[in-house]
């Protein structure tokens, strides 16, 4: 598990950035609403 994190975030930092906001908006969202 921690390998597979550590080779998304030097592959790309700003993917996992972007899918865990992604999921938080959504979780707000589901939440609000």
């Amino acid at each position: 598990m921690q390998t597979s994190s550590n080779n998304s975030t030097r592959v790309n930092p700003q993917r996992s950035n972007t899918e865990r906001k992604k999921r938080e908006d959504r979780s707000a969202y589901l939440h609000a609403a």
